[in-house]
């Protein structure tokens, strides 16, 4: 009985997420802005328009991080619609990732110690914050010189600067996402040893192994061969490596 009850509870909160997402997805793709005068003021309102929240977003991307003199191409009718539902799908599990994040402990919490209500308490704030802090600077700081970078081979062959429209949203949002986790590394270094998976002195230890891991990680995601890209992100998460030796004792 206790187990159907909980399988409800699960299934019920799993709906109402899916139902959230796929509302949100089709307004962001559906709908946009359009100024409405009230009393003599303009009030955004929205309006189903082409100019939907999913392009905007699209726009500005392009604006931000594509070099001036590359040119973003559609290869066949299907991919534009598919890419701009992508992002407005991205978009809503973004906006809805507090509520489940919510649902989800509100779910837990009954099962678990005062010490485990503790422990997820004292993370799960951070948690958020640090992974909206590795989004943004893999936005602001990673992306635009790795894009910038990757386009000088181009050039020196004499090719022509083009970059299909999914494959742009594809490399965006993995790299964002992506460094978006690597941040949350204080948490889970503290987590390991709040739990007692790993010893005290274990993190401060290990540093050097951390160091070429971080290198190599920060290889991967950024491959613009400079090297400038890779220091980028690879101080960030030497800092935060630091900071979670620090808390985790």
């Amino acid at each position: 009985m206790a187990f159907a009850t909980e399988w409800r509870t699960l299934r019920s909160a799993i709906l109402h997420l899916g139902i959230s997402i796929l509302l949100l997805s089709a307004f962001f793709f559906f709908f946009g802005f359009t100024n409405v005068k009230i009393g003599g003021i303009l009030f955004p309102f929205p309006v189903p328009d082409k100019q939907s929240f999913s392009a905007i977003l699209f726009e500005k991307m392009k604006n931000d991080l594509m070099p001036d003199n590359v040119e973003l191409v559609v290869t066949n009718p299907i991919s534009a619609f598919v890419s701009q539902a992508l992002i407005a799908t991205l978009l809503s599990l973004l906006l809805t990732l507090p509520y489940f994040l919510y649902k989800i402990t509100t779910y837990m919490i009954p099962a678990l110690h005062l010490h485990e209500r503790k422990l997820l308490s004292m993370t799960l704030f951070p948690s958020m914050l640090l992974f909206l802090l590795g989004a943004f600077f893999a936005y602001t700081v990673i992306i635009p010189p790795t894009l910038s970078f990757l386009y000088t081979y181009a050039s020196a062959i004499g090719a022509t600067l083009l970059f299909s429209v999914p494959e742009f949203i594809s490399l965006v949002f993995s790299i964002v996402i992506v460094t978006g986790v690597s941040f949350l590394l204080p948490v889970f270094m503290f987590l390991l040893s709040r739990i007692g998976l790993t010893p005290e002195h274990f993190w401060k230890k290990q540093w050097r192994y951390a160091l070429i891991s971080f290198l190599l990680f920060s290889a991967i995601i950024t491959p613009d061969g400079s090297g400038v890209s890779m220091a980028f992100l690879s101080l960030p998460l030497v800092t935060l490596y630091l900071v979670g030796i620090i808390i985790s004792k």
